[in-house]
């Protein structure tokens, strides 16, 4: 279905392409042509493509359009801990409050 949404028709039967086993020992070519096809189109484009067509799909989102999603407002999912933006973890207990108070480590800080 995301060959033929995509245009790449011909994928569905190259043999390079037809079994699983086919596709992941020429995943390199698949996902060059894959991604040749999704980036002429908006991700707007594609995201509608794949609901049109029963084909399971979900935006990749950059930290800015994460925190303008009015889920994420609405939650108050937003978290700046030392001032290093980020996303609360989605899930709540009732009884309980996670505290996140302080940034990941920066690289190499906990080195030895």
């Amino acid at each position: 279905r995301l060959c033929r949404f995509l245009g790449l028709e011909w994928m569905c039967s190259a043999p390079q392409f037809r079994k699983n086993a086919d596709r992941v020992a020429n995943r390199p070519e698949m996902i060059a042509l894959l991604m040749a096809e999704t980036r002429k189109r908006s991700k707007a484009e594609v995201l509608a493509g794949c609901e049109a067509d029963g084909i399971p799909a979900g935006p990749i989102n950059d930290l800015a359009e994460v925190f303008a999603d009015p889920q994420v407002q609405a939650r108050g999912m937003k978290i700046t801990p030392e001032g290093v933006p980020g996303v609360r973890a989605p899930f709540r207990f009732s009884d309980a409050e996670l505290v996140l108070d302080a940034a990941s480590p920066a690289l190499g800080q906990d080195n030895s």
